[in-house]
């Protein structure tokens, strides 16, 4: 007896295949009040900061990468509402430049690629794509990063999502971060907020 695969069965194995690889796995953080959906494979790791709520390893076909999200008091924008904070934060306008000095502390080759508003979600906020090396002491190599900077002002805080994929040659990383795009982004857009 000889099977066909017909093009019902296939968009339904397609559906159930796609639905297990994107197992989602949600985050809460009841101190701050927000949870994000994340991809079941991601894991967290230790968080090298009180202010990394969420730290999570990824790992891909010769790869590596994480997802952090911070977050930081704004007292100035405390008392404000939220179209208040969107107008005076998430929507001003903030270029390339700026960006650059503000990640020059974390590698002396950082390069901003791009910086633009976006919508994630329901959140409006600025995304900035970057690159940057290091030397890694425990492969004796430099390791190229490719990365991305998603910021998201609420009243009184700021929700800094920093995704980014390493491996051994730049173009490695960009591939690698094309990869994990769609997932980067589904994680920001995630982001729920608690009253």
């Amino acid at each position: 007896m000889s099977y066909r695969a017909t093009p019902a069965f296939i968009a339904i194995a397609g559906v159930v295949f796609a639905s297990v690889a994107q197992a989602q796995v949600v985050e809460r953080d009841p101190q701050n009040k927000f949870s994000v959906s994340r991809p079941a494979a991601w894991v967290n790791q230790d968080r090298s900061s009180p202010a990394i709520r969420v730290m999570l390893g990824i790992e891909g076909d010769g790869y590596v990468g994480n997802c952090n999200i911070s977050v930081l008091p704004t007292p100035s924008t405390a008392k404000l509402s939220q179209t208040e904070v969107d107008n005076s934060e998430n929507k001003r306008a903030l270029g390339v430049e700026f960006f650059q000095s503000q990640l020059s502390a974390v590698a002396p080759d950082v390069k901003a690629i791009s910086a633009v508003q976006v919508k994630r979600g329901s959140q409006l906020g600025h995304l900035v794509n970057y690159t940057y090396s290091y030397m890694s002491q425990s492969l004796q190599r430099r390791v190229h990063i490719r990365a991305e900077l998603f910021s998201h002002s609420r009243p009184g805080k700021v929700f800094a999502f920093t995704c980014n994929t390493g491996a051994l040659s730049p173009a490695d990383a960009q591939r690698a971060f094309s990869a994990e795009r769609r997932n980067f982004e589904s994680l920001t857009a995630s982001l729920q907020v608690d009253a």
